[in-house]
């Protein structure tokens, strides 16, 4: 079956939101993305080069996989049946690590993975966390232990080769001393000290993997792969409590934000209508749906007064009406008698002793 391949180009210098990869959830070692790391542009250098693919899928539960480089200098991750167990967006990021023994360590910025959910019944599928890189770190482990294993087993080879050589040029000297020896003995047995010192004589068969030298650099050389295990194994290690500590802070977050949602939904109920007192004290009658309540009755107070109030002033208008209809005269002038009269209005008229009209209301 040919492998499906997604290509993705992500700067370490930039923010790559739109990087979106997409794939089906319950797929299995078919699935694959090839991943261009750049630096400003150019292509980054992985020599030397640990690469891991860590983040969390939809569902919470976290990804650290061990990723290989391809010859072009590429960061190939396999999307494994894991990563595919949840449908939904996942946030992944590419952890380079260093392999020298150094602990330093270069993430690039993060890019979505989404899961497009399945036509089937999922329900045997299991999603968990997978760290593929730390089940490689325990293999390695047992590399190790075999590794020292087999780097005693050298330097006990080059101690043997050592006395062998240490023997043989005791022999050398004992030839060269004795009389009765020739030279040719003495030579003979300084060139089998060389051999199982550092080979390179052709007097034994297989002496060039078979001597002091060969087996001390074989035991220094396995020392060093144990070593860089060792740092890597360190530094993995540090990683992982990290990611847990980053868990444990995650749930104790959302723990702590649930807690925090339950407390503003019985506060809000308490504002909203009251819990007779459970969260606030007095929230019986210190609340919206109470002082709603209290704004409808003051509503139909303030209606039945206003009805009042415009029931009087209407009252009132009416009698001012008729006080002023009974007290406005009507003046008349008789052409014929040339007499000037009036009629309705409440006047009094007098005329007083200097011939003045005088007049007044009367009630």
């Amino acid at each position: 079956m040919n492998p499906i391949i997604t290509y993705i180009t992500t700067d370490l210098t930039t923010n790559n939101n739109f990087n979106y990869v997409r794939a089906v959830q319950g797929d299995n070692q078919t699935r694959y993305v090839h991943i261009t790391l750049l630096d400003n542009q150019i292509p980054y250098n992985l020599s030397d080069i640990e690469p891991v693919l860590r983040g969390d899928k939809p569902d919470g539960t976290t990804i650290f996989n061990h990723c290989e480089i391809s010859d072009d200098g590429k960061i190939i991750v396999e999307l494994t049946s894991q990563i595919l167990a949840s449908a939904g967006t996942g946030k992944y990021e590419i952890a380079l690590y260093k392999t020298n023994g150094q602990n330093e360590v270069l993430t690039s910025f993060p890019f979505n993975i989404y899961v497009s959910p399945a036509s089937f019944n999922v329900d045997n599928i299991t999603s968990s966390n997978e760290f593929t890189e730390l089940s490689d770190i325990i293999k390695n482990i047992d590399t190790i232990n075999q590794n020292v294993e087999s780097a005693k087993d050298s330097a006990k080879n080059a101690e043997l080769s050592a006395n062998q050589a240490a023997t043989s040029a005791a022999d050398a000297s004992d030839s060269a001393s004795q009389a009765g020896l020739s030279a040719a003995d003495a030579l003979s047995s300084s060139e089998l000290s060389k051999s199982w010192a550092i080979g390179e004589t052709g007097m034994r068969e297989g002496e060039d993997t078979d001597n002091s030298k060969y087996y001390s650099q074989l035991s220094s050389d396995h020392m060093d792969t144990t070593k860089s295990y060792m740092d890597m194994t360190e530094v993995y290690k540090n990683e992982t409590a990290l990611l847990q500590e980053s868990a444990s802070d995650s749930a104790n977050a959302a723990s702590d934000k649930a807690a925090d949602a339950l407390n503003y939904a019985e506060l809000s109920k308490s504002y909203a209508i009251g819990t007779e007192g459970t969260v606030r004290e007095g929230d019986a009658s210190d609340n919206s749906y109470y002082y709603s309540l209290q704004s409808a009755s003051s509503a139909r107070r303030a209606s039945d007064l206003l009805n009042q109030i415009d029931e009087k002033t209407q009252n009132s208008l009416k009698q001012i009406e008729d006080a002023l209809a009974s007290t406005t005269p009507q003046f008349y002038f008789d052409h014929t008698s040339g007499m000037l009269s009036y009629s309705g209005g409440r006047f009094h008229w007098t005329l007083n002793n200097n011939g003045h009209l005088l007049w007044e209301v009367t009630i």
